[in-house]
């Protein structure tokens, strides 16, 4: 099992080594040239996507390293592709005080009927 999870982490670390590149060198040149910044630490910034792709490597290698836990990560990759599970993230956490308070309530009413 271990080398199945390092061989597939191996070939992950990979292909987000090469997705990390490419935006650094498209995306990331493409900001850095059209501004007038000296910095391309600013030019990164600027770019979510960047910012995105690097946390993206880093669990990557961080799942290859240390824990395959960190592969789980790569599953909110979903959620920045995907329109639909973008506007339920976004319905989510927009409402955040409504949904702990129906969750306060929830818990509220088991502990009653754990007590019964």
């Amino acid at each position: 099992m271990r080398t199945v999870v390092f061989v597939l982490g191996s070939l992950h670390l990979m292909l987000a080594s090469i997705m990390l590149l490419s935006v650094f060198v498209f995306q990331v040149g493409r900001e850095f040239a059209s501004s007038q910044s000296t910095s391309k630490l600013k030019a990164v910034s600027k770019t979510p996507l960047a910012i995105w792709y690097l946390f993206y490597w880093i669990t990557s290698l961080l799942g290859l390293a240390w824990s395959p836990f960190f592969f789980v990560f790569m599953s909110m990759d979903l959620a920045v592709h995907n329109d639909t599970m973008r506007y339920v993230l976004r319905a989510v956490t927009s409402r955040r005080a409504q949904l702990l308070w129906t969750l306060l309530v929830g818990l509220i009413f088991l502990y009653f009927f754990s007590i019964a």
